[in-house]
């Protein structure tokens, strides 16, 4: 049973169940409490355990949700909905869990209101022509606070913000989001 505690290991240890490709079989391997990530993935590595993202192919610019048409779309709804920037309006949507999208009204100022739907996992807002056109310190602390991506289309493209705080242009110009011929920068 994989939450089964192996017997032998006394209390100052944490168990982790590990899948050992060279063997086919799981590992009950017992780590010091007080040991890091980075120690027990460097412990890991060298003794052949392998992530599965090692072996596997990883997504490429396709398969990146700012690439997928209904972002595109909604984020061109957005970006109109505010006057394209000009106005002193805010546009956004909410990504669902499965890439389609979910429009917010048009909000005056910086007054948009964007709930936090379980499950979502990016949100996107508009900045005005006036604001700055990154993302704000707002932006990043939100995109830390809920564990979601913040986008911000603005007049010089397409921000996004990790939850990490991390922040990429995947695009530097409005057109190139609805383009259906360009493809986004590699992040």
């Amino acid at each position: 049973m994989a939450n089964e505690k192996p017997t032998g290991y006394d209390s100052g240890h944490v168990v982790v169940p590990v899948y050992h490709p060279g063997e086919g079989a799981v590992h009950n391997i017992a780590f010091p409490s007080d040991e890091t990530p980075e120690q027990i993935h460097s412990t890991l590595l060298q003794n052949e355990y392998e992530h599965p993202s090692f072996s596997s192919p990883q997504p490429d610019a396709s398969g990146v949700l700012e690439n997928d048409p209904r972002f595109k779309a909604a984020a061109g709804q957005a970006w109109n909905s505010a006057g394209n920037g000009a106005l002193n309006m805010e546009g956004g949507f909410i990504v669902g869990r499965t890439g389609g999208t979910m429009a917010l009204p048009a909000a005056h100022g910086h007054s948009l209101q964007i709930p936090e739907f379980p499950g979502s996992p990016a949100n996107v807002h508009t900045h005005e022509n006036y604001r700055q056109s990154d993302p704000s310190e707002e932006d990043k602390d939100i995109a830390k606070r809920t564990h979601r991506t913040v986008y911000v289309v603005s007049r010089n493209g397409l921000y996004d913000v990790d939850p990490s705080g991390k922040v990429t242009q995947p695009y530097t110009n409005t057109s190139d989001i609805w383009d259906k011929n360009k493809k986004a920068k590699e992040k």
